[in-house]
């Protein structure tokens, strides 16, 4: 095991005034389940809602509900769990814009050789910014918004088994 402290760009910079006022963020998108070996594909229609429990200077608590529907005439899959981000974190639900802005391409955030993970900007392009973190078995990327710092996109790519599961959510709401 190994503790490690990050040293993120943007941990100093203060959250933009969004996160102290949101009262639900929704992100929509799909799950894709790909088995090569089998020449088989499924994509099911997926949500999140992210709902505030507790603020603080720096942070955001919150209810994340997560909904992936069924196969026709089957219920859908539904699962809650609690979340938190920060103005340290890595892939949270903001980076503050000044923080975005000093960002490059290819520059890396953190590495982790224990479990073989690398997290750099892969995208510092006109209006947005993309975190990718890259392992042996997966690859999560998330795209924020340059001029607001919310997360606009998340996508999670992973091997299991002989499977290529795939949750790719982009922002369809806010309140």
């Amino acid at each position: 095991a190994e503790i490690k402290d990050l040293d993120v760009p943007w941990k100093d910079a203060p959250p933009p005034q969004w996160v102290g006022q949101f009262r639900q963020l929704s992100y929509s998108g799909l799950q894709t389940s790909v088995v090569p070996a089998a020449w088989t594909k499924l994509d099911r229609p997926m949500t999140a809602t992210l709902i505030p429990k507790a603020r603080g200077r720096d942070w955001v608590r919150f209810t994340n509900h997560a909904v992936i529907q069924s196969i026709q005439g089957m219920p859908p899959e539904q699962a809650q769990s609690e979340g938190a981000s920060g103005s340290a974190s890595i892939g949270g639900i903001w980076i503050s814009p000044q923080a975005l802005a000093n960002l490059r391409t290819q520059q890396v955030i953190e590495r982790h050789d224990l479990v073989g993970t690398t997290t750099l900007v892969s995208n510092a392009g006109p209006g947005i910014v993309t975190l990718s973190e890259t392992g042996p078995a997966h690859r999560m990327d998330w795209t924020y918004d340059a001029s607001s710092g919310m997360l606009t996109g998340v996508t999670l790519t992973q091997q299991i088994g002989l499977a290529q599961i795939t949750h790719n959510l982009r922002l369809s709401g806010q309140q």
